[in-house]
């Protein structure tokens, strides 16, 4: 019972702090995204459960090596020759109370997005979890696409949708068969409306939806709490690599070590004074 406990005013002030370094950590470092994502959750009111999950991660944060983007990555998904008018997409998503929607986006074996979501309505199954988040690839993708074709060949004249086009993995079959519909069947029609904004692309061409198996799916580590194994194929995925770390320099690592500190310190003040 004493888990349910809401923290104090320090407490909450302390809790907000470390989950926005950790977020912004997180942009460059794609293991992260998942639990901030779950972290977040709680920030309005969190209770010493959420404090104690917080200092796991940061436990766990700080058994991670120090590593640098590389672009383009070593790890070779698809064996045909990157096309340069075209970006892919890994999407994938855990259904549950709290379906999260995961993706990784690329260009030219350059990781350029990744996130984890938490979806914003419950799903009623997982071929709906599975689409509300090739949904929210599809709008990612297509801005990366724009900005992509913006900076290689100028702004192009149809600044709302431009030329690039978009390949997306994902391993629902279901999924795969609603983003291909014309409309949305009685069956399905609890989906939501915005689904047709995923099937007018898939219509027009622009968005091409294709099979991946889920273990090679790199986006399967954004969506639940990943394993030694997820991880590392996620690290090859993205093309975080290690690297020595220089002394002279501020390394996640020092960060993480630092926040760690200061949460101990904190609690063994606390403890003190009861």
């Amino acid at each position: 019972e004493s888990k349910t406990v809401p923290l104090s005013k320090e407490g909450h002030e302390r809790y907000r702090r470390v989950l926005g370094r950790l977020a912004w950590a997180s942009l460059t470092r794609a293991d992260l995204q998942y639990v901030v994502s779950f972290l977040g959750r709680f920030q309005a009111g969190p209770t010493e459960a959420a404090e104690q999950c917080m200092r796991t991660t940061l436990r766990w944060v700080i058994s991670l090596t120090h590593r640098v983007q590389q672009f383009p990555s070593d790890r070779v998904l698809l064996s045909a020759e990157p096309n340069p008018r075209e970006v892919i997409c890994y999407v994938d998503a855990s259904w549950s109370a709290n379906s999260v929607s995961g993706c990784t986006i690329s260009w030219c074996g350059c990781c350029l997005k990744t996130f984890a979501r938490k979806q914003s309505t419950t799903a009623l199954s997982s071929a709906e979890a599975e689409v509300v988040a090739y949904v929210e690839a599809a709008k990612e993708a297509v801005y990366i696409s724009l900005l992509v074709e913006s900076l290689t060949d100028g702004i192009p004249d149809h600044c709302e949708t431009g030329s690039f086009g978009i390949r997306m993995f994902g391993d629902s079959q279901a999924a795969l068969a609603i983003a291909g519909m014309n409309t949305l069947l009685r069956r399905v029609r609890h989906l939501e409306w915005r689904v047709q904004y995923l099937q007018e692309l898939v219509r027009s061409g622009r968005v091409v939806v294709l099979y991946w198996t889920g273990k090679e799916n790199p986006g399967d580590a954004l969506t639940k709490s990943p394993t030694p194994e997820m991880i590392e194929y996620l690290y090859e995925a993205c093309g975080l690599v290690e690297s020595p770390v220089e002394e002279d320099s501020v390394t996640f690592v020092t960060f993480s070590e630092e926040v760690v500190v200061a949460f101990v310190e904190k609690k063994s003040t606390k403890s003190k004074g009861r």
